[in-house]
């Protein structure tokens, strides 16, 4: 089966949006997340359900989790429910959410898949506590289980790989490592069994570092037999 790429979608405006979306299905995307944290205007989620074939991730990632929104929770939850509302297939809740459980609950009943995430920004945690955050994640109900961490060393990308061939057996997950130090683990997680892989649309829209184009990664995949 071929790897399966989401390519974030690091918007402003409603026509960046919309441009990048259907750059994003000419690159052969499989799911487009849009990051609503870097919008300077509303977006309007439903016009952006509508305009793509592509299934949506909504996300407006926290400051503290390495996003840009910095507003209070119940606007960025307010944002989020929108996008559920217009028909986004997935959305995406830190596990650092306050009264997760119950902010679950209320998405739940609107449709969309949950997409529980944890990002690491500094380090790639021990393989125990990795296997932990994703225990929490599935107790909390979690559809698809997100633990993003960083890499400092070449070794971090074999604890994520590992996580990975651990849990996607009987769980769906996303898990590799940031920065430069992680590119190994970005590339081949999909290919261990990860739910996706996350790309950029063309350099220079990176959402996370580390990030490389979805034709980069499509070609790596290509030249791997994937």
């Amino acid at each position: 089966m071929k790897p399966r790429v989401c390519v974030a979608i690091p918007a402003r405006t409603r026509l960046e949006a919309a441009e990048f979306l259907k750059r994003a299905e000419a690159a052969d995307a499989d799911l487009a997340e849009i990051r609503f944290d870097y919008a300077r205007e509303e977006l309007e989620p439903r016009l952006l359900a509508k305009a793509t074939r592509l299934p949506l991730i909504a996300t407006n990632r926290p400051s503290r989790e390495g996003g840009l929104f910095n507003g209070s929770e119940h606007e960025r939850l307010d944002t989020l429910l929108h996008a559920a509302e217009a028909g986004f297939q997935y959305v995406d809740l830190e596990l650092s959410t306050s009264h997760l459980h119950a902010v679950i609950d209320r998405f739940r009943a609107l449709g969309p898949r949950i997409v529980i995430s944890h990002h690491d920004l500094d380090t790639t945690p021990p393989r125990v506590e990795m296997r932990n955050l994703v225990r929490r994640m599935e107790a909390e109900g979690a559809s698809i289980c997100k633990l993003i961490t960083t890499a400092n060393d070449m070794t971090d990308n074999l604890a994520c790989l590992g996580l990975v061939s651990e849990v996607a057996r009987t769980t769906p997950i996303v898990c590799f490592a940031m920065g430069e130090k992680g590119l190994l683990s970005r590339v081949f997680s999909p290919l261990f069994g990860a739910f996706c892989t996350f790309a950029s649309i063309e350099d220079g829209l990176e959402t996370a570092p580390g990030q490389i184009t979805i034709a980069k990664l499509r070609r790596a995949h290509e030249l791997l037999g994937g």
